[in-house]
């Protein structure tokens, strides 16, 4: 399982399928995760610590080109490097609107499943995105 974003929505939807018992890898196009002004560092710090307990993969400086039917191809932010692939059989994209998106085969539900959770963008912005994180990692769980 892949889960493309590194915010609160993200590395939160990444944490309750782990605790389910699926092996997820968090894919992040900024330097590091939780990038934001408005999340204290106490969260920072105790979600980072628990990601590491739980032995989540944390991809940084990369961004999402494609999503095939067998998994995610990636490339470095920077255009630096060589194009990777990482093979999953979902894919839940948690990132700003802002953000272009990967290419999406049009048949993509044939062999992969896709799903989107709008990111937290500030403070008073947790309600839609919780609801959409919870319903996408329920569904996913019950799987």
């Amino acid at each position: 399982m892949i889960v493309v974003g590194g915010s609160i929505m993200g590395l939160e939807t990444a944490v309750c399928l782990t605790q389910a018992g699926r092996k997820v890898t968090v894919l992040e196009a900024l330097p590091k995760i939780l990038d934001y002004n408005f999340i204290s560092q106490d969260y920072k710090t105790a979600i980072s610590d628990f990601i590491e307990y739980l032995n989540i993969e944390i991809i940084t400086n990369s961004r999402v080109i494609e999503i095939t039917d067998e998994g995610v191809i990636l490339a470095p932010c920077d255009d630096s490097g060589e194009k990777d692939f990482i093979p999953a059989d979902s894919v839940v994209m948690s990132f700003d609107s802002k953000q272009s998106k990967p290419h999406v085969p049009d048949d993509y539900g044939k062999d992969i499943a896709v799903y989107e959770v709008n990111s937290i963008r500030n403070s008073d912005d947790f309600y839609n995105p919780v609801c959409q994180a919870f319903e996408v990692a329920y569904h996913l769980v019950q799987e």
